[in-house]
């Protein structure tokens, strides 16, 4: 009963992250098909997941975030599709977040610096998203350069791995996944019980952060390097081959309620 809740609510959290859908208010299912807020999501993955609170705390403060920079979005640019002129790829302001929620956003860096995993990959991502979003895109660069193999989508996924609060318990299930995802080739293993399915999810969202990393460093060189441009092609360049990844590997915005049996509501 506990091990398949453990499975199905690291699905969930994968699920719901790789979906995208921030603002969304009952973006996960209990195993009894109950729809869960973010809250109500988070809390069970924590109480199902032993050990990985940071790993909760991180998708908490990336959905901060993302709906900080898509409220101004669309504060600032209502009928932007509209507007927009063909062709139109100015960067201009994009995700950087406006002044009134610069506290906001300074907040939710604070609290991913002090997790005791702030060293692991994926909240050093999260960090330099959250850098480039505060208008910091040298230090943006500074944490994305101290990532090794920034596109390798394999490393990704197993970086969750070592997000752990209670290094007692037993790892995450993160791997499985064919090493032809991998940029290097080789195959990090890891303990897994995850079903293919469960890890295809995961894989999906390590890719998702790997573009949007890979994107990150080309903006920001964008900013630093306006003459330059060479720079910022040769970042967006390395993006590219995970475009078949993402295809491939998408998950439905409503994520997966992984069986129909009834766990009750624990």
């Amino acid at each position: 009963m506990s091990h398949a809740k453990d499975k199905h609510y690291w699905a969930q959290l994968r699920a719901t992250i790789t979906a995208g859908n921030w603002d969304a208010s009952f973006p996960g299912k209990a195993p009894n098909g109950s729809p869960l807020s973010w809250s109500e999501l988070l809390r069970k993955f924590n109480k199902h997941c032993g050990g990985f609170a940071d790993v909760a705390e991180l998708v908490s403060q990336t959905q901060a975030l993302s709906l900080l920079l898509a409220a101004k979005q669309k504060d600032q640019h209502p009928d932007r599709d509209e507007d927009r002129r063909p062709n139109d790829l100015a960067l201009e302001d994009e995700s950087i977040l406006p002044e009134e929620r610069t506290q906001e956003g300074s907040e939710g860096y604070a609290v991913l610096k002090g997790l005791n995993s702030n060293k692991s990959d994926p909240v050093v991502v999260a960090l330099a998203y959250y850098a480039y979003a505060l208008g910091r895109p040298s230090e943006c660069l500074e944490l994305l350069a101290s990532v090794k193999d920034l596109g390798d989508v394999q490393a990704r996924m197993a970086a969750y791995g070592t997000m752990r609060s209670d290094p007692l318990t037993i790892q995450v299930p993160v791997t499985g996944a064919d090493s032809s995802y991998s940029r290097t080739g080789s195959l990090t293993s890891v303990a897994t019980t995850l079903t293919e399915t469960d890890v295809n999810d995961g894989r999906a969202w390590a890719a998702t952060e790997c573009v949007r990393s890979i994107c990150l460093r080309g903006m920001s060189h964008e900013k630093l390097h306006p003459n330059e441009p060479q720079k910022a092609l040769a970042a967006y360049q390395e993006a590219l081959p995970l475009m078949d990844i993402i295809a491939s590997e998408r998950v439905s915005p409503r994520a997966p309620s992984h069986g129909t049996a009834n766990y009750g509501d624990g």
